[in-house]
């Protein structure tokens, strides 16, 4: 019976100095800020992921307004061309441009600004941009056309 005391208060003392071992690893200054190091450096490895990948989709986005933004130069290019062409009479036999056509619409004066806002106070109040065509004499691309440059302004601010 001695002899089991005597192997509890060795399975004790070892208890004790294993639990003190791991104590002082978990507690140590050392053990901290190793812990805190690679925290920090996992921290700045997601951050780094997370800027890189921001920029890649800002560098996308910016690469997709130029194009739009050629495109457009190239139709105000166009439309200016179609502006100072002298109008030509139709040769004898051609028929005359009918309203709709793109002839007429060569013809036709720019968008005025109050035409823009009713145009766009139409488009906001929820009336399909057929029907705003119709009712503005414009067609229906030129309606769009607002309306999309509309709301790439408001996506601006």
């Amino acid at each position: 019976m001695l002899w089991l005391l005597l192997l509890d208060i060795i399975g004790l003392v070892c208890i004790y100095f294993l639990l003190r071992r791991k104590l002082r690893g978990d507690i140590g200054v050392e053990n901290q800020i190793n812990r805190i190091r690679t925290h920090f450096n996992d921290l700045t490895v997601d951050m780094n992921g997370a800027t890189s990948r921001n920029i890649e989709l800002l560098e996308s986005r910016i690469k997709e307004a130029k194009k739009l933004l050629r495109r457009l130069e190239t139709a105000i290019g166009e439309a200016q061309t179609v502006k100072t062409v002298p109008h030509e009479e139709p040769e004898s036999g051609a028929p005359p441009a009918e309203e709709g056509s793109a002839e007429a619409a060569s013809v036709r004066p720019p968008v005025s600004e109050a035409e823009r806002e009713s145009i766009l106070k139409w488009h906001r109040k929820g009336i399909p941009a057929g029907e705003i065509a119709e009712i503005s004499g414009r067609q229906l691309q030129e309606v769009e056309l607002i309306v999309s440059f509309s709301k790439a302004e408001n996506d601006k601010r």
